[in-house]
């Protein structure tokens, strides 16, 4: 899939979760505690906040309701990283 492309998909590279270990700089690998957490909460989000995401990330959306949703993810990933 192309970041140009419109709708969501979970095969969206553009869309797939990394986050970065900011000792490292580097990603923090796919079978990693802390990537297991994340794909965890983001298998909990519905399509409506998944959708939200790829137009932030993706189609660079400024929405009010894109962004809020947007917020939404992280402060759950932000609770569930900092439970861990």
């Amino acid at each position: 899939m192309d970041a140009s492309d419109t709708r969501f998909s979970d095969g969206c590279t553009e869309c797939e979760l990394v986050l970065i270990d900011l000792r490292t700089g580097k990603p923090f690998p796919d079978d990693s505690e802390t990537m297991h957490t994340v794909r965890a909460v983001w298998g909990r989000m519905s399509m409506e906040t998944r959708e939200a995401i790829h137009r932030v990330c993706c189609l660079n959306s400024r929405a009010r309701g894109d962004l809020h949703l947007a917020a939404r993810l992280h402060d759950e990933l932000r609770r569930a990283l900092e439970a861990n």
